[in-house]
C-alpha cells in the first residue's frame, strides 16, 4: 500500500524535506495531474540533479539541496509540465 501525494512516507529511512511554497504548489499541481506522489516526482528531480552535478559538494541540509534540485528541474522541464501562476521559473 503506497502513500498518497498528501501523506508523507513514514518509513524509518525516509527524510523529511522542506520546499518553498511555490515548489509545493508546482509539485501538487503536477502530481495531481499525473497521478503520482510528490515523493516520486521529488526523487526524479533529485536523481536528475545528482547525475548533472556529480562533483557538487552536497550541503548537510537535505532541504537546501532539494530546493536547488527542484528549481533546476522545474526550469529545465518547464515546457513539459503544467504552468503554475504566481512564479516565473525562468
Amino acid at each position: 500500500m503506497g502513500s498518497s501525494p498528501e501523506e508523507p512516507d513514514q518509513s524509518p529511512d525516509s527524510v523529511q524535506i522542506v520546499v518553498s511554497s511555490q515548489q509545493f504548489k508546482w509539485l501538487t499541481k503536477q502530481c495531481d495531474f499525473l497521478g503520482i506522489t510528490k515523493q516520486q516526482l521529488i526523487a526524479d528531480a533529485l536523481e536528475e540533479w545528482l547525475c548533472r552535478n556529480r562533483t557538487a559538494t552536497i550541503a548537510p541540509d537535505p532541504s537546501a539541496v532539494m530546493r536547488r534540485a527542484l528549481d533546476e528541474f522545474i526550469q529545465r522541464h518547464r515546457e513539459e509540465f503544467l504552468p503554475t501562476a504566481g512564479r516565473d521559473w525562468c
